[in-house]
């Protein structure tokens, strides 16, 4: 992010790798925006993204499945398209 709030591209195009960027739904409003606007900026540039929203609060664990569905996602956001 720039000086000025503005969210920069990635200095080196895609795909180089995969890139998760992933929120909670009680952050602040300026958070949210910034990983959403990220997101897109990366995919757009040709990156591997994905947009997790509203991850359970600190300290609470996810359901076997949803982990086992997180794992699954990360592994396949590095491999070649």
């Amino acid at each position: 992010m720039s000086p000025e709030g503005v969210v920069l591209r990635p200095a080196e195009k895609g795909p180089r790798f995969g890139v998760v960027f992933c929120y909670n739904a009680g952050d602040y409003e300026n958070l949210i925006a910034f990983c959403e606007e990220s997101e897109r900026i990366y995919r757009e540039d040709g990156y591997r993204t994905i947009l997790l929203r509203d991850l359970p609060p600190r300290g609470h664990a996810w359901s076997s499945p949803n982990n086992a569905r997180f794992w699954k996602l990360l592994r396949s956001l590095g491999q070649e398209p």
